[in-house]
């Protein structure tokens, strides 16, 4: 198997921060907001794997993406995934790439999940 690198971390203004990362083939997600901490562990079958992937190809993300500061507070973005030749790497504060919600929506289906 190809080594996989997988992270993606979203800090929001309202104080909070999702994480997901991979150990192998297994991603774990955590939420940690002032109410606390949630963490939970997603092992994808190959299928969803592909199918993610496939939504990353004709994703053409800048490196960064920087928008005005906000006196309710930044939201902070970070996404680094690589494996073969599939590889997205971009960060933002206060803007994001036209498709984010696009990947936001590949990423929940790719963890079982509704919502992050």
């Amino acid at each position: 198997m190809d080594k996989l690198i997988f992270e993606v971390e979203i800090s929001l203004a309202s104080g909070v921060t999702i994480m997901v990362k991979n150990k192998e083939l297994t991603l774990y997600y955590t939420k940690v907001s002032p109410a606390g901490k949630n963490t939970h562990a997603y092992s994808p079958l190959n299928e969803e794997w592909m199918y993610f992937f496939n939504s990353l190809t004709n994703l053409r993300w800048k490196d960064t993406y920087e928008g005005a500061s906000s006196d309710a507070g930044d939201t902070k973005w970070k996404v680094r995934i690589v494996f073969r030749e599939h590889v997205l790497v971009s960060s933002g504060v206060n803007d994001f790439p036209e498709d984010f919600n696009g990947f936001l929506e590949s990423l929940l289906s790719l963890m079982g999940l509704n919502e992050l």
